[in-house]
């Protein structure tokens, strides 16, 4: 798969993962800006070359691909007893479209 090589042929900066990872957490640019002590263009600019990198349309996507490819992992803001209270939902369970 395209997105398989990406991943493995162009490794990620550091950089580029943390930028990812507050992605991943619902973060804006801003706030990462503040966080990593950057500025926002630098962020902007980390995430697009992540984006290049994994071949992706957008943040969104990047980060699927990162997390599905184990470059970053994510890290539940809320800690793992608000995971507790969540109904576990198999990530594969959606039933294809029937086609008319």
């Amino acid at each position: 798969m395209a997105d398989d090589d990406a991943a493995r042929t162009r490794p990620l900066t550091v950089r580029e993962r943390e930028v990812l990872t507050w992605v991943a957490q619902g973060k804006s640019a801003s706030q990462i800006s503040a966080i990593l002590h950057i500025s926002k263009r630098t962020v902007d600019e980390h995430a697009q070359s992540a984006l290049r990198k994994l071949n992706a349309a957008n943040r969104v996507h990047a980060v699927a691909i990162a997390l599905r490819e184990h470059v970053i992992e994510y890290h539940d803001p809320a800690g793992a007893n608000a995971a507790q209270q969540l109904p576990s939902i198999p990530l594969r369970s959606r039933q294809p479209a029937p086609r008319r």
